[in-house]
């Protein structure tokens, strides 16, 4: 699997007292995979993804549950975030991605 949620559950305190806004989600990906996640406003969508990624923002936390995620999912997370800032690549580094992305979806990358 390239990535793995179990039992993920998202809480923020109030003033009336905690707040879940998810609870108990599992969901993986494994290579090759695309994973669609629908809902309605308010969810849980976004909150579930920053969570994972580690960008959950206080007063928000995790109250439970655990992922896991593969070197090259990291890779391609801070590889996306590099391009996004405008941080230049070298060829290695592109090379070396390009190869990971063909694993995925083995059409020729144009």
């Amino acid at each position: 699997m390239i990535l793995e949620v179990r039992n993920l559950s998202i809480e923020f305190p109030t003033r009336r007292g905690t707040l879940v806004a998810v609870e108990g989600i599992s969901f993986s990906i494994a290579p090759g995979e695309v994973l669609g996640v629908v809902g309605e406003s308010g969810a849980g969508k976004s909150i579930t993804g920053a969570a994972v990624i580690g960008l959950l923002d206080p007063p928000g936390r995790i109250a439970s549950g655990e992922s896991s995620v593969e070197e090259l999912g990291w890779e391609l997370f801070h590889y996306y975030l590099d391009v996004a800032s405008g941080r230049k690549k070298t060829w290695a580094e592109v090379h070396r991605i390009h190869n990971h992305l063909a694993l995925f979806n083995p059409a020729p990358l144009t």
